[in-house]
């Protein structure tokens, strides 16, 4: 038995025999993604919320620039497809436990840390496309109801800075915390967190909203897309140097969770 019948590929590369850490997280990245993308689930939940939300927030305000729209509808949806995010990407590293194929994968001699980051980025990368066709779908629709196509290529853009670093956050503490604890138990949590932290008035309750720690993008819209400012948040004077120190906080947080979790994987191995 060799380690392409656990990770779905080849190895990209090998030492006396042995899986090098760039063959490991090539074949894991590799089967996650392939395996995440062909998902009916990943395609149905992003998409269908995403095309609920867009029925609900319809047609945006006609005086508006170009940007400011796609800024704004890109976080609109980056309001509530993270709840979808988390609970895709929850079922990832308690997979191996559940279909009893944790042993196998320990039989070989994986780089643990190689290993968990290719199953992360493959798995958010896979989820970020659904996210993203959603997107282009909006954007597209718009531009053809305004007959303004200057929208589509302002998407991308858009998505990188808005989506990408909470997906990147969402991903890794889904991965990572659904291993410590039940996934109905961090679904819930995670629900709850995440509406606490970007939709509570700091007036009315103590929370992450109008913060650096805020994960909804609207750091990155308001200082570096454009647009206006929540009504929670009115008080705020945001520029591009806190949009991109809270960029740099969500990616930053999600690599120290990934790095805390390979440290976990490490001494689990060990151990055995």
């Amino acid at each position: 038995m060799n380690l392409s019948m656990t990770v779905g590929r080849p190895v990209a590369g090998t030492r006396r025999g042995q899986p090098t850490a760039r063959g490991t997280f090539s074949g894991s990245f590799h089967y996650e993604f392939r395996m995440q993308a062909r998902r009916p689930a990943v395609w149905g939940l992003v998409l269908g919320a995403g095309l609920l939300l867009a029925a609900v927030y319809l047609v945006p305000s006609p005086g508006d620039p170009a940007s400011v729209i796609v800024a704004e509808r890109t976080q609109v949806f980056n309001l509530f497809l993270p709840v979808t995010y988390a609970i895709l990407l929850a079922d990832r590293w308690p997979r191996e436990r559940r279909l009893n194929t944790r042993e196998l994968l320990d039989s070989f001699p994986l780089d643990s840390g190689a290993w968990l980051w290719g199953k992360y980025l493959g798995a958010v990368l896979a989820v970020a496309l659904p996210a993203l066709v959603v997107e282009l779908l909006e954007m597209g629709f718009i531009a053809l109801t305004r007959g303004d196509w200057s929208l589509i290529p302002l998407a991308l853009p858009a998505f990188a800075l808005i989506v990408g670093p909470t997906l990147l956050f969402v991903g890794a503490f889904s991965v990572v915390c659904a291993e410590l604890m039940p996934i109905p138990l961090y679904t819930v949590l995670f629900v709850g967190y995440w509406f606490w932290a970007n939709l509570v008035s700091p007036a009315r309750l103590p929370t992450l909203n109008c913060t650096l720690l805020t994960p909804s993008g609207l750091f990155a819209r308001v200082g570096l897309l454009g647009g206006g400012l929540p009504p929670a948040c009115s008080g705020l004077a945001i520029t591009a140097g806190p949009a991109w120190v809270n960029i740099a906080l969500m990616i930053g947080v999600a690599i120290l969770v990934l790095v805390a979790a390979q440290t976990i994987a490490s001494w689990r191995a060990a151990r055995r």
